[in-house]
């Protein structure tokens, strides 16, 4: 399992591979990391990713305070893990979300 951070380098788009700390989407065993190291907000805007799931999702306590994960349309988040979110105000969702995943939440 590999952990791939988001950092919004490039952009606020996970579809853009340079967003991310490998320089790769989070695929299949992946787990997605939301925290520190991010310098922009993240924006959601359909099914992610485009095919299959991730593993887990991790919003660490350190995430900014001053950025979100927003959707820019309906979105989906597919994960075959847990989601564990222990930051507050992290979600801003002006769309619909639907995290989908088979494992457990965490939620302070």
């Amino acid at each position: 399992m590999t952990e791939v951070k988001w950092v919004g380098s490039a952009s606020t788009d996970p579809t853009n591979a340079s967003n991310w700390s490998t320089g790769s989407l989070p695929t299949a065993g992946d787990t997605m990391t939301f925290d520190g190291a991010a310098q922009a907000n993240c924006q959601f805007n359909g099914t992610f990713p485009s095919s299959g799931n991730v593993h887990d999702i991790r919003i660490a306590s350190d995430w900014p305070e001053d950025y979100t994960i927003t959707t820019g349309g309906n979105s989906t988040i597919n994960l075959d893990g847990f989601l564990l979110i222990a930051a507050t105000s992290v979600i801003n969702a002006s769309h619909s979300l639907t995290l989908n995943f088979t494992g457990s939440a965490s939620v302070p």
